[in-house]
């Protein structure tokens, strides 16, 4: 009785010191996941104007400049993703590394040497933030299926909020102008000396205080199985029911520390192993936890592409395909139908961010009220509904510009509200359907879908801004084609208990 009372008690004090370490880790990743999006909302604004202090009079070199730090974000994120998938303990050294990236890059964006000098330091700042795949990857094992929708959404949140936050900081800069030795400071280089700074104190928090909180849970639950065993062939029976036990263990988990003193323990579990073999029957029959060593190998990247899987990478393509199209054709669209300038758009770009932070709030509301794959219909549904406003209402914005002003801010609104709705419900059903093992080339696939709709949207904007019809209708076709191949997996998109 005094064994199990003392290894119930190592259980307990396992999970008070997981959820402390969890909290703080966290809110670690919270903080860079609002740095990552504050980032690039300062420097875009003043990108070009700073390229153009340094010689550059081709608008192409904008485009590298953004380029470089997206691609060197998708690639960073499947070699994180595919990293700390197979070396999971290496977590906290992957994000140190790229916290240490960000402050390589950042300050060369500050010295501002050459124009291919800014833009190798944009290309590296890249390569650091494809640490998010590991923060989702991490939030992914560390957290039960009735709670991930609720960090995961959080972590979209804080980012979408350090996106609409961005342009006050260059508020606060906008009269600096200044020299530091041979290196000037204005409100085009200074960015990047702030974030230099930023991430440099993040590298210490890292060091000091993240945790490796997927493998911390891991580890609970194998010694939480442990424990559930050597009661089971104790008593021979169960202390609760089988329902209760298996969500239990789903909903926790521990550091590694406590592995050490489970092994402490190790005489009297050694006896479920020694147990007989009616025992063993039994045991093996009635055991109402989760295995983890069931299935200790990760999967390969094609074990990943199936049906539900590749739908949700392909739905990830389209909605963020729709919503860089919509904030493509907001300046020129407000410019040339309605005569609005640029505060017009500044302040309609707020209302839309605005607009996806309800939307990530409703989900937060009802993620224990109704399934991921309901909350995905639902974002789906008023996307296809802003889609037909949008070609309807530019039907007539020509000839009534008053009157369809209001429905076009309306269709536009629909569309950030439903995005983010269906993209962080399809984002938390994925890494339900993927073992623990496996997030890290979950959320490196994620972030390749997404990339492809940043990249391929406003590029399709651009070309048919002006042509109202090819514009929303092949956007709409292909909504269509998506949501077609969503009723058809409808029915297996349930997580993985």
């Amino acid at each position: 009785m005094a064994e199990s009372l003392s290894l119930s008690m190592i259980v307990e004090e396992a999970k008070k010191k997981f959820y402390r370490g969890r909290m703080v880790t966290t809110l670690i990743t919270l903080l860079l996941a609002f740095a990552i999006g504050s980032e690039t909302a300062v420097i875009l604004p003043t990108a070009w104007k700073y390229l153009q202090t340094l010689g550059s009079r081709d608008e192409t070199d904008l485009g590298v400049l953004v380029s470089a730090f997206n691609v060197a974000t998708l690639i960073s994120s499947i070699f994180f993703g595919w990293l700390v998938d197979r070396w999971m303990h290496l977590c906290k050294r992957v994000m140190f590394i790229g916290a240490l990236a960000q402050v390589v890059g950042s300050a060369m964006y500050f010295l501002g040497i050459h124009k291919w000098f800014v833009i190798s330091g944009r290309f590296i700042c890249g390569f650091g933030s494809g640490t998010l795949t590991v923060i989702l990857a991490e939030l992914a094992r560390a957290t039960s299926n009735e709670e991930r929708a609720k960090f995961f959404t959080l972590s979209f949140s804080v980012h979408q909020l350090g996106i609409i936050l961005g342009p006050a900081y260059n508020l606060a800069l906008h009269d600096v102008n200044s020299w530091f030795g041979y290196i000037q400071v204005n409100e085009e280089s200074l960015p990047g000396l702030v974030f230099a700074i930023f991430w440099s104190l993040a590298m210490v928090v890292i060091l000091v205080a993240y945790e490796n909180i997927g493998e911390q849970y891991i580890a609970l639950q194998k010694l939480i199985a442990a424990a559930k065993e050597y009661e089971i062939v104790r008593y021979g029976t169960f202390l609760r029911s089988p329902s209760d036990d298996a969500r239990d263990l789903a909903e926790h988990s521990t550091p590694n520390s406590m592995m050490n003193q489970k092994d402490s323990k190790a005489k009297s579990i050694d006896s479920v192993h020694s147990s007989t073999p009616s025992e063993k029957k039994v045991r093996n029959e009635n055991a109402p936890y989760y295995r983890l060593e069931d299935s200790e190998e990760a999967a390969s990247w094609m074990d990943l592409l199936i049906d539900t899987i590749v739908v949700i990478l392909f739905m990830q393509t389209t909605l963020f395909f729709c919503q860089c199209l919509v904030e493509t054709i907001i300046p020129p669209t407000m410019q040339t139908y309605y005569g609005l300038g640029t505060q017009a758009n500044s302040f309609f770009y707020l209302l839309i961010g605005c607009e996806a932070i309800m939307s990530y709030g409703f989900v937060i509301v009802m993620e224990n009220r109704l399934l991921d794959r309901t909350l995905i219909l639902m974002g789906n549904s008023l996307v296809v509904i802003a889609l037909i406003s949008l070609m309807i209402t530019t039907r007539f914005q020509e000839s009534h510009p008053h009157q369809a002003f209001p429905f076009f801010m309306v269709s536009c609104s629909l569309v950030f509200l439903g995005v983010p709705m269906s993209s962080v419900s399809s984002l938390t059903l994925g890494s339900k359907l993927v073992r623990p093992n496996s997030q890290g080339k979950m959320q490196a696939l994620r972030r390749v879908g997404n990339s492809v709709g940043l990249i391929l949207g406003p590029l399709w904007a651009g070309a048919m801004v002006y042509d109202h019809l090819i514009l929303y209708g092949v956007t709409l076709a292909l909504f269509l084609i998506q949501f077609s191949v969503l009723m058809l997996s409808y029915s297996r998109m349930v997580p993985n208990e």
